[in-house]
């Protein structure tokens, strides 16, 4: 009972850190004070976060060109180097696949409908409004992605305690 306490603990500190980095992860998302989302057309080269979760909301099929774009976009931007390892906490996740990690849970989230346009939409706004409602649902979207990729992981791999050749 007490390990389950103590998993709960660490999990609910993860939401503090994955809180400032979702703050500074919109702020610097996209141009500030505009009312609609500028928008690429371009899956491969997304203006910026919100646009790539639409295109890859619109067409699930670019999923991986999607998932690749964030990785592109988080490595020319700093502001994910600094929050790698708050990422990779929140995610569990190896430091060094903190950015991979984020952004195919970030495309799985969208994939899935796990946030409707009108979610991604409040959420560029809420850049400029501090809506901290809009944040906290997008970070459980995140989270649930990746359990979600976590356990489509596990589905896909063979299992090495299996019954196959096991007699009683």
């Amino acid at each position: 009972m007490s390990g389950n306490r103590s998993q709960r603990t660490r999990r609910s500190r993860r939401w503090i850190p994955a809180a400032l980095l979702l703050l500074s992860l919109a702020a610097c998302a996209g141009p500030q004070g505009k009312r609609e989302i500028p928008r690429s057309g371009d899956v491969s080269r997304p203006t910026n976060l919100y646009d790539l979760m639409l295109s890859v909301q619109e067409t699930p099929a670019y999923r991986e060109t999607g998932a690749k774009a964030c990785i592109r976009q988080a490595k020319a931007g700093n502001v994910l180097k600094e929050f790698l390892p708050v990422i990779a906490a929140m995610l569990d996740a190896p430091p060094e696949k903190a950015g991979k990690t984020f952004c195919r849970a970030l495309v799985e989230a969208a994939v899935a409908g796990d946030f409707s346009e009108a979610d991604i939409r409040a959420m560029y706004l809420a850049r400029q409004q501090r809506d901290f409602r809009t944040f906290g649902r997008f970070l459980r979207a995140l989270l649930v992605a990746n359990e979600r990729l976590g356990a489509q992981q596990a589905a896909a791999t063979p299992s090495l305690t299996g019954s196959a050749g096991l007699r009683n």
